[in-house]
């Protein structure tokens, strides 16, 4: 599988989707990784770092969506975005789909298989992207199930995306 990488755009967001460890793992997992250049460089990660893990390095955004299967990304795709997407492509990241029209049309729309960080128990975030696929093509293949599990005629109908539960989280050394 070709997992990508891409530099988040979304206003102060300066994290990234992998740590150099991850895309390592990743790798040993038998995946190829593209990381998007500077992608790193708002959580103090150089391009060598995750090169000495074992991706590649892309130019540009456009050529981690053109070359990658999974797209991860630690915020919601953002408008500027949307047209680098192919129906073809699964997406793992933060969505909040119940608070954004605009973001959920355009997945159903684009046939974009996308599986919000939120919907997931925690186990679930630290498998393999290659399950993700799995799973996510086994919607597919099982009803038609598109976003979160939901059908596209349930997709559209945004009652079906509640609100999702606050978890308070303790601060940790990390955040």
């Amino acid at each position: 599988m070709i997992i990508g990488i891409p530099k988040e755009v979304k206003n102060h967001e300066y994290r990234v989707a992998a740590t150099p460890e991850g895309v390592r793992e990743l790798v040993h997992g038998g995946h190829h990784v593209v990381v998007e250049t500077t992608a790193g460089d708002g959580s103090a990660i150089a391009d060598d770092h995750f090169v000495a893990a074992g991706a590649r390095i892309a130019p540009d955004a456009d050529a981690v969506f053109a070359e990658a299967e999974l797209i991860v990304k630690v915020k919601e795709p953002q408008p500027e975005e949307f047209e680098r997407f192919r129906a073809d492509h699964v997406l793992f990241t933060y969505l909040h789909l119940a608070a954004d029209e605009k973001l959920t049309r355009f997945l159903v729309d684009r046939g974009v298989r996308a599986v919000g960080y939120e919907t997931q128990r925690q186990s679930a975030l630290i498998e393999s992207g290659e399950r993700v696929v799995q799973e996510t093509r086994h919607w597919d293949e099982d009803g038609g199930r598109t976003i979160a599990g939901r059908s596209k005629e349930e997709a559209h109908d945004y009652r079906y995306f509640p609100e999702p539960d606050l978890v308070p989280v303790a601060p940790t050394d990390d955040m």
